[in-house]
């Protein structure tokens, strides 16, 4: 239940107060004590106050020392800098899960502050980056404080001002999330923030809503088909699950803006990774105003990308005859059928755009995923049951700030999928030699990991799942020892290509071990010759130089897997 409104319980309680003191003075025993008169003056002067300025100023401050009160007790709660639209929507999710936050606003008049005040949520009013509002909010003890604002210079202050303020050592530390859309900005904070992630009390971490956005739409819609048969004597390429003999698959992009460069840079590398030996190449289309400026820059910055598909760059308004007419939809690489991504961050024009490709499109199978932020209720109309019956059932709408909402999905953070990253990692590897659910029992999703539990082996799922995060977290300190940074992902060849020295593998190895150890030793395991999970008792409890060769290969293998692992979160490993 929410509570109720601080004001009505301060008014009512001034108004109690000059109550109970008229009613006190006007006892006898008190009339007399202080003289009639001085008893009429004290009531008179007791119930002018209750409604002067002074009991106003009373009033303001008492209210703030009663609605701030329960920050005295907060341990591990998540500050939210800044509200709008999207970081409403995340606030609401954060309550339906029982996760209520600080919020801190600059605009007394932001319409979404009303709203955390029904959710029963504490609400500073004062510029987010102000060292006392961040102290007042008791950042020094939070867990997670987030800047997503619309402003990168503006979230980059909260950051800094972060590090600044808390500087006592912590465990865990506090991981501050920012927006970053400027991608030098983002270069320059991104250095910043390695610099003083190792160790660190505060770990700052960086969120690209359009990027996020890119990667769940993807993962919900490929624009690439389903597995499809092939035959034994052909390998079918990774992940994508095209057949070397069918045609390459098609994407227009309409609305070249922020998430349209994310959707077509995600998409490109994906296919890359896949089809780098075999040189096959998809075809995009970029239809933009500004398409073959887009495209040009796109190309510079990503070098690969011309290896990866063929770019048709369509420089068209959406409101123009030649879109209108679709004439460019008769281009051979697209008569077989395509997905198209609307992006536009107008609702109505981007409907207007879908419904006009979906009217001059003959082909099946072709998809339509358009942006629809505001208008619910058409996007409701559309993706509802009546869209069964009509001709529109291939029309998808997504709201990109719902889509990018989920509260658990930005407070896990980097080192969450960097933790996913080390088990499929491991499980593939497992798997390609030759081990199944039968013989490993760690052979399952993620999620399943978390539930996992086979006490008489000595298997609790979330103890490996909190080890993968600890290495995922010790993934930096390795970088820092090793002399290396880490930037946004330019080099698609970078994960293959980097290669740590003899000397820096030799130390980081070492390293690894050590840390291992450290960790099976807090969790209660001890050396023995044999391994016994139930018993937790393990062979390779031992000096680094006493290990055998195989057991010295897996620490190494764990160091030549961070570039790859980083690249899951779109990074790659740079030589300072």
């Amino acid at each position: 239940m929410a509570s109720p409104d601080i004001s009505l319980v301060i008014d009512a309680f001034l108004a109690l107060f000059a109550s109970a003191f008229a009613v006190f003075i006007s006892y006898p025993a008190i009339k007399e004590a202080v003289g009639t008169a001085n008893s009429d003056f004290f009531r008179v002067a007791v119930s002018a106050f209750a409604g002067s300025s002074s009991a106003g100023i009373l009033y303001l401050y008492v209210r703030d020392k009663i609605r701030t009160m329960p920050l005295l007790f907060r341990r591990g709660h998540v500050i939210i800098c800044g509200l709008n639209h999207h970081t409403s929507l995340m606030v609401k999710d954060m309550v339906k899960n029982g996760v209520y936050p600080v919020i801190i606003e600059a605009d007394p008049k932001n319409p979404y502050l009303e709203s955390c005040s029904v959710l029963g949520l504490i609400t500073l009013v004062g510029p987010p980056s102000d060292p006392v509002m961040l102290k007042k909010a008791a950042v020094t003890r939070a867990g997670h404080i987030l800047s997503l604002g619309d402003v990168d210079e503006d979230n980059a202050e909260v950051a800094l001002t972060c590090l600044a303020l808390v500087q006592k050592d912590r465990y865990p530390p506090l991981t501050c999330t920012i927006q970053m859309i400027n991608p030098m900005l983002y270069g320059i904070i991104r250095r910043h923030a390695f610099a003083a992630r190792t160790g660190a009390p505060v770990r700052v971490e960086f969120f690209n809503q359009y990027a996020l956005g890119a990667r769940v739409l993807l993962d919900t819609w490929p624009p690439f088909p389903p597995a499809l048969p092939v035959p034994p004597e052909k390998e079918a390429p990774e992940h994508t699950g095209i057949s070397p003999d069918s045609p390459p698959p098609a994407v227009i992009i309409v609305g070249a803006g922020m998430l349209g460069t994310s959707i077509a840079t995600r998409l490109a590398r994906t296919w890359y990774q896949a089809h780098k030996q075999d040189g096959r190449r998809f075809t995009l289309t970029l239809i933009d105003t500004e398409a073959d400026r887009i495209t040009s820059g796109l190309v510079h910055q990503y070098p690969q990308m011309e290896k990866t598909c063929e770019i048709i760059s369509l420089p068209l308004d959406i409101r123009s005859a030649e879109f209108k007419t679709g004439t460019f939809l008769a281009d051979a690489r697209l008569v077989h059928g395509y997905t198209a991504y609307i992006c536009l961050d107008d609702d109505s024009l981007g409907l207007y755009a879908a419904l006009t490709l979906h009217h001059n499109t003959t082909a099946e199978g072709t998809r339509f995923i358009v942006r629809m932020d505001h208008n619910a209720s058409v996007a409701k109309l559309i993706s509802g049951e009546q869209a069964a019956l009509d001709s529109i059932r291939t029309i998808f709408p997504v709201n990109l700030f719902e889509l990018t909402a989920a509260g658990s999905l930005i407070l896990a953070g980097e080192e969450e999928i960097l933790a996913r990253a080390i088990h499929e990692n491991y499980c593939s590897r497992e798997r390609a030699k030759g081990h199944t659910r039968e013989t490993n029992r760690l052979l399952v999703s993620w999620d399943e990991l978390g539930t996992l539990t086979h006490k008489k082996d000595g298997i609790e799922g979330k103890e490996y799942q909190d080890s993968n995060r600890r290495q995922a977290t010790f993934i930096w300190t390795k970088l820092a020892l090793a002399g290396c940074s880490v930037g946004p992902i330019t080099d698609w060849d970078a994960p293959d290509t980097f290669r740590f020295t003899e000397g820096e593998l030799s130390k980081l190895e070492r390293l690894e071990h050590d840390r291992w150890m450290d960790e099976k030793i807090a969790g209660g395991w001890r050396y023995g010759p044999v391994r016994n999970d139930a018993k937790k008792l393990h062979p390779s409890i031992i000096p680094f130089d006493e290990l055998s060769e195989p057991e010295k290969e897996k620490d190494r293998d764990t160091i030549r897997q961070i570039p790859e692992l980083l690249s899951y979160i779109d990074f790659q490993v740079n030589r300072e």
